[in-house]
């Protein structure tokens, strides 16, 4: 073989064994069967929140999710903020983790997640014991910290 044909081929193929990985590999990310499990499992921690979404759930939907905090209120021993979603995630039937640390620095994470159209209501039970009024809470969302001052819960509809 002459040295350009053998150039061209050891070309090709070192561009083909660079290529075939990121063809193969490269998608959607994972099924919604698989990125449920990620998001049960998931146990994030304050301080490394983040890197530990990005590495429980998967960097690719984490950064997918897109939200933002517009209430947040203490519900007798619960704390509840609703976030209002854009983006992939207001189609899926799953909530990422969200924590919460209040005043003294207790972290908490949401005990649940109630999706209305693009509005999650995160709500956490921050007190065990008494219903203590908390101020202001620290939430920790992907891609951000937020500080929260609580506001009072909504009003009931009565009727319809």
């Amino acid at each position: 073989m002459s040295r350009p044909v053998r150039a061209v081929f050891f070309g090709t193929l070192l561009i083909l064994l660079v290529a075939a990985p990121i063809v193969l590999f490269s998608g959607s990310g994972p099924s919604e069967a698989e990125l449920a499990t990620r998001v049960k499992a998931a146990h994030p921690d304050w301080p490394d929140y983040q890197e530990d979404m990005k590495g429980q759930v998967g960097a690719g939907p984490v950064a997918e999710w897109v939200g933002e905090p517009v209430a947040a209120y203490q519900d007798g021993k619960d704390v509840v903020v609703r976030f209002r979603l854009t983006g992939p995630w207001v189609k899926r039937d799953l909530s990422l983790p969200i924590l919460l640390r209040d005043p003294v620095l207790k972290v908490y994470r949401h005990a649940s997640a109630a999706r209305h159209g693009d509005i999650t209501d995160y709500r956490f039970h921050v007190s065990d014991q008494d219903e203590r009024v908390l101020p202001w809470v620290e939430v920790k969302y992907p891609h951000h910290t937020r500080r929260l001052t609580l506001t009072a819960p909504p009003k009931k509809r009565s009727g319809p």
